[in-house]
């Protein structure tokens, strides 16, 4: 059986693997930088989960005992984090946050970057529901109009 060069007796599988099964990997390991990449935009509790997930390969149930927190909300959250993730919001906001005027880019991450819902936003920025909701709409409709504009071309 043949060995890796390190201290360990795990056999070398990748020698035994197809064409097929080394793009997989190869795919899979470039899904996982792509997915840790996007993550720098998560707040930083979120950032840190998707990140000991995934690109240090620990379990939800490990670090939910050693958070102390239930390992499924830990797994419901890691769920949201990745479904908000996938959104073509987060990921125009991630690239365009800085072409938002400047008094809305607050709004814009806070709300498709991180998530926030409206009541969230408005306790830690001391705005009414209605002014956020006219920010939030406009910022929707500048999104959307980007994403159709990128569509088109």
């Amino acid at each position: 059986m043949v060995k890796h060069s390190g201290s360990d007796d795990r056999p070398d599988f990748a020698r035994y693997m197809t064409e097929a099964d080394q793009e997989r990997r190869r795919s899979k390991s470039r899904s996982v930088d792509r997915l840790v990449e996007w993550a720098r935009y998560l707040p930083p509790e979120e950032q840190a989960v998707v990140h000991w997930v995934y690109r240090e390969g620990r379990s939800v149930a490990a670090l939910a005992r050693e958070r102390g927190v239930p390992a499924g909300q830990l797994q419901r959250q890691l769920r949201r984090v990745l479904k908000r993730m996938k959104h073509p919001r987060y990921r125009y906001t991630a690239r365009s946050l800085e072409m938002f005027p400047r008094h809305l880019q607050v709004t814009a991450k806070q709300r498709f970057l991180w998530g926030y819902s409206l009541r969230q936003m408005e306790a830690c920025r001391r705005l009414s529901l209605h002014k956020l909701r006219v920010q939030v709409t406009t910022l929707e409709t500048l999104i959307d109009a980007g994403l159709a504009h990128l569509v088109q071309h």
